[in-house]
């Protein structure tokens, strides 16, 4: 797992995938793995390349209300960049909400009518009702990067601070002692916090 921000970056090495950071505080941007809602102290937001991702394929399927949907997602981080939050008037937050909601309700009533004509043996729902019922419920986690000025749209900036780990892990092969892992994290870890300060990277390994 890695947490990082934009003046450091830290790798958490553990043999389990559920093993978290322990003592975390303040704002976590991430997706909707179920592990990450269990960290107790800090304020869920949920990264919306992610859903923008489900949404896409959604469409491809033809589900409308997740074309609609992706449109008013992206509409929402157009606006919060042209004005940013303290530009967005109250009557076009409530309208946002709106839309919103009214998203979720069509989507809702297309899977519902979905139901009665494809039952799915062995399967409880289908995907896109599932992906309509975390938006319906981390609605505020969801849009929570249109209400807060701090509050990125995606949680990139910690994807692409784990990238070159998973090139470690797929391409070059892992490690075969988890000490070996954690060497390897912490100077991962320390190369991209010198980094994103701006120190002279050379100086700072010496």
């Amino acid at each position: 797992h890695v947490a990082s921000n934009i003046r450091a970056t830290y790798y958490h090495v553990s043999e389990k995938r559920k093993s978290l950071l322990d003592d975390m505080q303040g704002i976590v941007v991430h997706d909707h793995y179920k592990p990450y809602f269990t960290m107790e102290n800090v304020e869920h937001v949920i990264c919306n390349a992610h859903i923008l991702r489900e949404l896409n394929a959604l469409s491809d399927q033809g589900e409308a209300w997740a074309t609609e949907m992706s449109d008013l997602l992206q509409q929402m981080l157009k606006t919060k960049k042209e004005y940013g939050v303290i530009g967005i008037s109250d009557h076009q937050y409530r309208a946002y909400i709106k839309d919103y909601t009214f998203c979720i309700e069509k989507g809702l009533e297309y899977h519902q009518e979905l139901a009665k004509y494809q039952p799915l043996p062995g399967r409880k729902n289908h995907t896109g009702y599932n992906l309509l019922n975390r938006l319906f419920k981390y609605g505020v986690e969801t849009l929570r990067f249109i209400m807060e000025e701090q509050i990125p749209f995606t949680n990139n900036l910690a994807e692409q601070d784990i990238r070159m780990m998973k090139c470690k892990m797929k391409i070059s092969g892992s490690f075969r002692t988890n000490l070996g892992a954690e060497q390897f994290a912490r100077i991962r870890g320390y190369i991209s916090t010198a980094r994103k300060q701006g120190w002279n990277l050379i100086e700072s390994i010496i």
